[in-house]
């Protein structure tokens, strides 16, 4: 399967840079390529459906709950909601939708970061 990044991941995957770079460890943004690259995306290739189900778990907060709906509203197809999926990475989670034909990555952020950085 077609594996996209959208414009807001590769804005998360800048800020990951910078904060790297920042603190004189471009290697933390590195690994987190390597990871992408040699394992993720290839995973995700070959099994669609290897990330949890993000829209299973409850919005927390109406702002939370108003993203997931605009997510839905974009990328919907017909009447059927998308997938929306998290894929847990050794120091990242990554959320993705997956479509009939493409898997669109979204947003990418740290562990220890709050929530996820979302603008579609």
């Amino acid at each position: 399967m077609l594996v996209r990044y959208a414009a807001n991941f590769l804005t998360n995957l800048d800020a990951i840079e910078t904060f790297w770079d920042s603190n004189a460890f471009s290697e933390g943004f590195d690994r987190l390529i390597d990871e992408l690259t040699g394992k993720v995306v290839p995973n995700l290739e070959r099994h669609p459906k290897f990330g949890r189900d993000f829209l299973a778990r409850s919005a927390d907060t109406a702002d939370v709950q108003s993203k997931i709906e605009h997510i839905c509203r974009v990328y919907a197809t017909g009447s059927s909601l998308p997938q929306l999926r998290e894929y847990v990475m050794t120091d990242y989670l990554l959320l993705y939708v997956l479509g009939t034909d493409a898997i669109d990555l979204l947003a990418v952020k740290h562990h220890k970061q709050l929530s996820f950085d979302i603008h579609i």
